[in-house]
């Protein structure tokens, strides 16, 4: 059953065509990697999935609703949880802070009770701080720190609290772009075991961006390859290690599968 699909997206910025009618399926329970070279699309497309871009043709509809008709924000409702390349986060506010903040979306507070926080906001409000500190902070390991500065935090817990504001949304389906990005190897190491625990222990729904093609390989049941907008081919990760065009576009002409294979366990 799929839980995503997309449907001949194409988006423009002025004569720059960054997505060329893109089609994918994503099904449900599905870690769906999202590959290609710089410039081939990827940010570009979870944006419009996450309805930051609006691109001019095509569909994207989440358990058959199109989400290109519907704001951001209402996305989010949706379900569609993200982390971000670089981390939008507030470096004064402490770790919990921000990570509530992925919650505030599913609130139901009238403007009173949020003036004077009785009733229904205090109510939702601790809720949603014992759910946040029992399972999110405890799965992520944020424990330690969820009183500190998250500008005083090494980038690699940076990113952590990234996933975990993310999850705070209640996410049907989670998009990750980069999560492992400028990371030494023991950071990335460690965020790969969160994201494999999140999948599984959550039940998400996971699309992720990255460019480290050794984990995607490892850790992806499906893997869509774009390259200049254009998506080349999805398929599982035997399928795609071993598919000349994408050879070709990681490592041009004249070259063989032994050598991506190669190039992916490096």
């Amino acid at each position: 059953m799929n839980k995503l699909n997309i449907e001949n997206i194409s988006l423009s910025f002025g004569g720059v065509k960054a997505l060329k009618n893109v089609s994918f399926n994503v099904a449900e329970g599905e870690l769906h990697a999202i590959v290609g070279p710089n410039g081939s699309g990827k940010t570009s497309l979870l944006n419009s999935i996450s309805g930051f871009y609006r691109p001019h043709e095509g569909k994207i509809s989440l358990d058959g609703e199109n989400l290109l008709k519907l704001p951001s924000h209402i996305i989010a409702t949706r379900g569609v949880g993200r982390t971000f390349q670089h981390s939008e986060l507030f470096k004064a506010s402490s770790v919990l802070d921000n990570i509530k903040l992925g919650r505030h979306i599913h609130y139901s507070k009238g403007i009173f009770s949020n003036l004077f926080y009785w009733g229904k906001t205090r109510k939702e409000e601790t809720a949603a701080r014992k759910e946040i500190e029992m399972e999110i902070i405890d799965l992520l390991e944020l424990e330690s720190v969820r009183k500190e500065p998250v500008g005083s935090l090494p980038y690699g817990v940076q990113k952590r609290v990234d996933l975990a504001r993310a999850l705070a949304l209640k996410p049907e389906i989670l998009l990750l772009d980069e999560p492992i990005g400028g990371m030494n190897r023991e950071e990335r190491e460690d965020m790969v075991r969160y994201v494999l625990d999140v999948h599984d222990f959550w039940d998400v729904t996971v699309i992720l961006v990255e460019h480290d093609m050794s984990i995607v390989m490892d850790i992806s049941d499906r893997i869509t390859v774009l390259n200049f907008g254009q998506k080349l081919v999805d398929g599982t990760p035997k399928e795609i290690q071993s598919h000349p065009e994408v050879i070709r576009a990681y490592l041009g002409d004249g070259v063989s599968a032994e050598s991506l294979s190669n190039s992916v366990k490096e």
